[in-house]
């Protein structure tokens, strides 16, 4: 769980406690994405992204740096997250508001690819079709649309959703194993099926406004200002 003011804290889901000692970025920092990641030596590792545009690997629950910082863009690095390249290949997937989708060696912190999608993008989040493709969700708030993209061809996949969407996209497993994604909304959480991007149901009315979101096994957590809940996405 993180906080925009740069501090993340481990905590175990089943028991509600911390873990380990709270990730702290350096200089002011404002927290913008984070995501989990294996590295190539089997290693768990959190992935940060931050206004100073850096992107950050830290050890799982310990909270300690993992490797030195990427310098990931000029500008603030609004969203991070893995993805699985050729031959099993742990890989780290940035954006900024400028439209910048860049592929990170996370091992090296190389580059190895940048494409310019001529949108402003407000998160990413990876997660597989039902064919075995690990795809990637792009959220773009100003043009309030979420699209699927697929990192190994750089090409979109199928239709849009359109709404008026607010960060952050979180995928979630229906429970007849349907990939869907969860996005909040102005009129509530949003699920959409990934095989039409069309919606399951009609938005969700939450206890608070939600800030952030993750899946926990087959529901998904959702955290605000007041609490947090634990939803099971429809049949």
């Amino acid at each position: 769980m993180g906080h925009r003011d740069g501090v993340v804290r481990f905590w175990d889901a089943a028991e509600g406690e911390p873990l380990g000692r709270f990730a702290e970025i350096p200089d002011d920092a404002v927290l913008w994405g984070m995501c989990s990641i294996t590295d190539a030596q089997g290693r768990l590792l959190l992935a940060t992204s931050d206004s100073s545009g850096h992107i950050r690997l830290w050890n799982a629950p310990e909270g300690t740096p993992a490797g030195p910082a990427i310098e990931a863009d000029q500008q603030p690095v609004d969203a991070v997250c893995s993805w699985t390249g050729p031959h099993s290949a742990p890989r780290l997937i940035s954006s900024t508001r400028k439209g910048h989708l860049k592929v990170w060696n996370p091992d090296t912190g190389s580059c190895l690819a940048t494409y310019q999608t001529g949108k402003e993008v407000s998160d990413l989040a990876a997660f597989r079709l039902a064919d075995g493709r690990e795809v990637v969700a792009v959220l773009n708030e100003t043009s309030e649309s979420l699209l699927l993209w697929d990192p190994a061809t750089a090409s979109q996949i199928g239709p849009a959703a359109t709404g008026r969407f607010e960060r952050p996209v979180c995928p979630v497993t229906s429970v007849d194993g349907r990939a869907l994604l969860a996005v909040r909304g102005k009129e509530g959480l949003h699920l959409f099926d990934t095989r039409t991007m069309t919606p399951v149901r009609p938005p969700l009315n939450l206890p608070f406004d939600g800030w952030n979101m993750a899946a926990v096994g087959d529901n998904v957590a959702v955290v605000g200002e007041s609490g947090m809940v634990l939803l099971s996405p429809p049949a």
